[in-house]
């Protein structure tokens, strides 16, 4: 039997624990995977739809991502218990470009030698990339269940942009929405004419406080 559950952590935290870890490489396309496993009659999340699901889940986005290629990142503490023995990882769910991708780092002691900005393969035999894969199921799955109880009176209205795809995105008036401009002038236009993007906006936005605070359980993996 596995078993998997994650925890949210802050960026100072993540960032001292990167420092002894090894990146793994990326097999699928996280948004994809986890859409792929839809039912028929589900609605996929779209982006801000997932970005307020998350917030609203596990706490604000972090400031780990490229500000000009997406909107949010959450980073996580891992543990996975397999074999009788504790693994330990660390997960960043970043938004980059249209899509999301768990970044998923392997946690080593200082005592090991080994380049934490070499990416490697995943440890079939300690978390594989199947199991990788059913996480990423798993939170999407977990986060459709939210949408249908969630209460979005508590979502304030946001507006966000990601410059390298030229797309608008957030929730006002009760919906989501996202638009994607093909030309660059017509986006910058509607970004710098939105009250919502100014900074000031942005900081004084209201949001809850996470529902999350604890260890989130990842059903068992087998």
């Amino acid at each position: 039997m596995v078993h998997c559950r994650i925890k949210r952590i802050s960026d100072k935290d993540y960032c001292e624990r990167r420092i002894l870890a090894f990146p793994i490489f990326e097999q699928w396309p996280a948004f994809g995977y986890a859409r792929s496993r839809l039912a028929n009659d589900e609605t996929p999340l779209n982006l801000a739809e997932y970005y307020a699901l998350m917030q609203v889940r596990f706490g604000r986005s972090g400031g780990l991502y490229d500000d000009w290629k997406g909107i949010f990142s959450f980073p996580f503490e891992v543990e996975l218990l397999k074999d009788g023995c504790c693994h330990q990882y660390i997960l960043n769910i970043v938004n980059w470009r249209s899509t999301v991708e768990l970044r998923f780092c392997k946690t080593f002691t200082d005592d090991v030698r080994c380049d934490p900005q070499v990416y490697r393969r995943t440890i079939e035999t300690e978390f594989s990339e199947q199991e990788m894969q059913f996480v990423d199921g798993f939170l999407y799955g977990s986060l459709l269940a939210f949408r249908k109880r969630c209460d979005y009176s508590q979502v304030p209205d946001f507006v966000r942009k990601i410059e390298m795809k030229s797309v608008i995105l957030g929730y006002t008036g009760g919906r989501f929405f996202e638009h994607f401009y093909e030309d660059n002038d017509e986006f910058w236009r509607a970004a710098t004419s939105e009250p919502h993007l100014a900074p000031t906006a942005i900081r004084n936005e209201k949001w809850p406080d996470a529902l999350e605070r604890d260890w989130f359980v990842v059903r068992s993996l087998q």
